[in-house]
């Protein structure tokens, strides 16, 4: 069913400004990184997971033209979301 979607609607259109977080849940055992678009307040990607590799299959899925395209990028003070090595 979400594949349906996809074809009806790209997630990614118009992308520029995300911002980057993580979320926990299960009593802060298993978290979510998510990434919203700052210009729309719309949820774009999430994934389980809080680490660089995590972070690395959004960008995997958005693109390198697509993400050449980014301007900005919000996140909190988390080592990981700090570098892109």
């Amino acid at each position: 069913m979400w594949a349906d979607t996809e074809k009806l609607h790209d997630p990614f259109a118009g992308l520029t400004r995300i911002g980057i977080d993580e979320i926990s849940y299960k009593r802060g055992r298993k978290f979510l990184t998510v990434v919203v678009d700052h210009d729309s307040g719309r949820l774009v990607w999430a994934a389980p997971g809080q680490d660089k590799a995590t972070l690395a299959t959004f960008f995997d899925a958005l693109g390198a033209e697509r993400s050449a395209l980014i301007t900005h990028v919000s996140a909190d003070g988390a080592a990981w979301t700090r570098s892109t090595s």
